[in-house]
């Protein structure tokens, strides 16, 4: 049983410094939203930008929990917001379009 432990921890240290795309480069998250058209997560645009799952999912996104973003959210600094916000990347706020598409 020890070594099994120490085993799993060491696998994990070795996954652990490698970095690992959020979303690996050519594939999609797509998140619906019925009321302002859906957004898509682009693991392409993200990967080319050096983002890793650490970047985000460490800090600004809770991982033990679906990303359920309100509007409340988006004058926040949690979620995309924490990037999005017209220094780090282009401004989510009060540029609804680059974001939602209205696709209803």
């Amino acid at each position: 049983m020890r070594s099994a432990v120490l085993l799993a921890v060491i696998a994990l240290l070795a996954m652990a410094s490698f970095p690992v795309q959020s979303v690996p480069p050519g594939l999609t998250l797509d998140f619906l939203n019925e009321d302002a058209g859906h957004v898509t997560f682009s693991g392409t645009t993200h990967a080319e930008a050096g983002m890793h799952c650490a970047s985000c999912h460490l800090s600004i996104f809770d991982v033990s929990r679906a990303a359920r973003i309100s509007r409340a959210d988006h004058r926040s600094d949690q979620f995309c917001f924490g990037c999005h916000d017209g220094e780090k990347a282009f401004a989510a706020r009060g540029n609804c379009e680059s974001c939602h598409q209205d696709d209803r």
